[in-house]
């Protein structure tokens, strides 16, 4: 029988040395790996702050809407508006508030409208937001075609950011837990905060920047006509995400974009509001090309507003006649500064007819 070899004691302890010798490697090797990674993430969280500081960190679904909440709260402290304008960016860029200040003897007016808002979404915002901080006496809904579209991605995309943010949550007092969560982290990091930006390169790059500066807001008596043009990525963004499949609900049934507008005339008339529904100009066939069956998709959403209107007894002004031209839009659907002003004055004349004041 071969005999079994025995390991000698200097043997032992030279394979207990390599057995140290690697555990403290190892050891060695986690500590680095953990240094590395704090390093790394100090480095991070310092350029996440840096970059935070240019951002809105928006709680709402963007920016523009955290603004205009901060400035509403401003101004119910005073004791809030006599008229309000609420819709989407058409609204914004086409309706000056200092010229229908100037033009009517309206005590406080205020454009409330959130760029790509379409109908349920105006709904919810003017319902919980708008009306309850400031209490107007009359609220003019301006509307354009791609508002009322059920087909559209992108009022479904905007509508969605909007009702499920974290600013909607808290004014609501409706926070989840995990939204509760995140509101702390995001007060203890900024890459918490900014992390939506940062899984959406394009967006932190787009939003670094002045909101103010990049929503249209014409001057006051500034006639300047900015140059018309349509650029390829607005056009394709138009027609494929908020034109597409163009369907519109001539019965404005619930659930649908256009009973959204129904049911918000219905129940700001019920808060003892006058309501008045504006269709917003369009620079002709630029715009209606978008629509994917043309002039008989915007004829069938006219047919709408036009129901809508006789059906809830507000009043209807068509802001698209006498036709305007294309020196007095910026693009398809937004007026230029001229334009602003001139539709804004006339806007202002015929308010002042309807409402009889």
């Amino acid at each position: 029988m071969a005999a079994i070899p025995v390991a000698t004691s200097t043997e032992e302890e030279a394979n207990r040395s390599v057995e140290l010798a690697v555990a403290e490697r190892g050891t060695r090797n986690t500590r680095a790996t953990w240094v590395t990674l704090v390093a790394v993430l100090i480095v991070a969280e310092l350029i996440a702050r840096f970059l935070s500081a240019g951002l809105a960190d928006p709680q709402w679904n963007f920016s523009q809407t955290d603004r205009k909440v901060a400035e509403m709260n401003a101004i119910a402290k005073g004791g809030g508006v006599e008229i309000v304008f609420v819709g989407n960016s058409a609204v914004n860029s086409d309706i000056i508030s200092g010229v229908i200040t100037r033009d009517t003897d309206f005590e406080g007016v205020y454009n409330a409208a959130l760029d790509g808002s379409p109908g349920v979404l105006t709904n919810d915002w003017t319902i919980n937001v708008v009306e309850p901080l400031l209490d107007p006496d009359v609220v003019v809904i301006g509307l354009t075609s791609r508002d009322l579209n059920d087909g559209s991605r992108s009022n479904l995309r905007v509508t969605d950011g909007y009702l499920n943010s974290p600013g909607r949550a808290l004014f609501l007092g409706q926070q989840t837990a995990g939204q509760k969560a995140d509101r702390f982290f995001g007060e203890l990091s900024a890459l918490v905060r900014i992390r939506a930006f940062l899984r959406d390169p394009v967006s932190l790059i787009t939003q670094y920047r002045d909101d103010i500066a990049e929503e249209r807001l014409r001057g006051v008596d500034d006639f300047t006509k900015e140059p018309y043009f349509n650029d390829d990525i607005l056009i394709n963004r138009t027609r494929e995400r908020a034109l597409n499949d163009f369907s519109v609900d001539p019965t404005a049934a619930p659930g649908t974009q256009a009973g959204a507008i129904v049911d918000l005339i219905e129940r700001l008339q019920s808060r003892g509001a006058e309501v008045v529904i504006v269709e917003m100009p369009y620079s002709g066939m630029d715009y209606i090309a978008l629509h994917t069956n043309g002039q008989s998709d915007y004829d069938a959403y006219h047919a709408t507003l036009i129901s809508i209107a006789d059906r809830t007894g507000v009043a209807l002004i068509d802001g698209t006649r006498p036709e305007w031209t294309t020196d007095y839009f910026e693009d398809f659907l937004h007026l230029n500064s001229a334009g602003a002003n001139t539709f804004s004055t006339e806007l202002a004349q015929q308010l002042e007819v309807v409402l009889a004041r």
